[in-house]
């Protein structure tokens, strides 16, 4: 009885650590990929191609910032933050591979140290933070 609670745990854990490598990540959909940054308080664009030969079907950019325009003018540089997502999504997750390479070397070298890109399936996703810190 003892093994079998214990081979019990440890599919439980496998199974949850699954399912939490499943819910990483942004939607396949950009629409809810869109919807989930909006939630989070990110300004949002989608923009979807409208021919079936690009490799690219659609990029969501979104950003925050901790300040309101108005409010620009007042606030020290060191208070500043704006975070980033862009989101392209590509036809097949072998378009996004083979284009990887080049979203990173195409990402300028001040841009490096507050980016991060990944590959998720189809999809290439950039992330950056950037503080009044960055801006000196």
């Amino acid at each position: 009885m003892k093994k079998f609670v214990t081979i019990l745990a440890m599919v439980l854990v496998a199974v949850m650590s699954l399912s939490l490598l499943a819910a990483c990540g942004y939607p396949n959909d950009p629409d809810k990929a869109a919807a989930q940054l909006e939630k989070k308080g990110y300004t949002v664009h989608v923009s979807k191609s409208s021919s079936d030969q690009s490799d690219v079907t659609a990029t969501v950019t979104a950003t925050k910032t901790n300040f309101k325009l108005e409010d620009v003018f007042e606030m020290d540089v060191e208070d500043f933050v704006l975070e980033g997502v862009i989101i392209t999504y590509f036809r097949t997750a072998d378009l996004a591979k083979e284009n990887m390479d080049a979203a990173k070397k195409n990402l300028p070298s001040e841009a490096q140290e507050v980016a991060k890109i990944s590959r998720q399936g189809s999809k290439i996703v950039v992330t950056y933070k950037l503080t009044g810190e960055d801006a000196r």
